[in-house]
Order: structure tokens, then sequence, then C-alpha cells
């Protein structure tokens, strides 16, 4: 097995403990038989509040199987930097459309409903307005970054 690609750092914890396991191999009387599959399995160390947790990426061989651990989604500002304005105004959309929901169901106060339940109606509301927030902030920054007018017109 030959190490020709290197693993890139966990997304989650930046650290932890990777082992590369060679999976389905076969004693063959005299020898081992090729890998059937190659897994890397990843933890991530136990935090305050939360279990460790485990990951593991399969692939073929040891390249397949380091391009599986590799694969990234861009973040938020790799998507807006991309000049991904379409993006943006969907997500923003789609928040709104979120903190309008929860924000109708958070300001209806009902005498029978348990006070968890509307604490959680209300953290959900807050979310949905901290998401929007950051959207639009990480917007700001991106543009401004980038040299482009903050302002967003759309003509209807």
């Amino acid at each position: 097995m030959t190490n020709t690609t290197q693993l890139l750092s966990c997304p989650f914890c930046g650290a932890g403990s990777t082992i590369i396991k060679e999976n389905g191999k076969v004693w063959l009387g005299s020898r081992h038989s090729q890998p059937t599959s190659v897994s890397i399995v990843h933890w991530c160390p136990a935090t305050l509040g939360q279990p460790s947790r485990a990951i593991e990426r399969v692939g073929r061989d040891y390249n397949s199987a380091v391009a599986a651990w590799n694969l990234r989604s861009p973040s938020m500002p790799q998507r807006i930097a991309a000049q991904d304005v379409e993006w943006v105004t969907s997500e923003y959309e789609r928040l709104a459309r979120w903190r309008a929901r929860w924000t109708t169901l958070s300001a209806k106060r009902e005498p029978n409903r348990l006070q968890s339940r509307q604490e959680r109606i209300d953290a959900k509301a807050q979310s949905a307005n901290n998401a929007i927030g950051a959207l639009m902030r990480t917007f700001d920054q991106t543009s401004r970054a980038a040299g482009r007018s903050t302002s967003t017109s759309r003509e209807s």
C-alpha cells in the first residue's frame, strides 16, 4: 500500500486519532489476498456534553479511501466568495420562511401549552434570527473583501 495522498485533518475536531484498515483480506495458505476495500476510521475526542464519535470512509483502495475522507463541502464564505448570489438569496428566503413560521408559533400563546414547549419554540425562532444574521454578516464581509457593493436590489 503506497501512501501517495495526504489525509486532511478532521473537519469537526481537527485532531483525534485515525487508523487505516485493509478490509476483506483472506489467508490463502502462503499469503493474504488483496484487500477488498480500505477504511479510514477517525475518532474525535469526547468534548463536554457530547460523546466521542467515530467517522469512517471506505474506498476500493487506499487512494479512493483518502479521496472519500478528503472530500469537503464548500463552506458558506467559499460559496459567497464564488459570487453565488442566487444561493445567498435562496438561503435567505428559506431562513426567512423558517423564521416566520417559528415567530408566528412563538407569538401564539396557548394557555394549555407546556412552558418547556413554548421555550423550545422561542429558541427555534431566535435560532432562525441568528442564522439570518450570520448569513448576512458573512455576505457583507465577503462582499467588502471582494470590493462589491453590499446593497442587493432585486427587480420584481
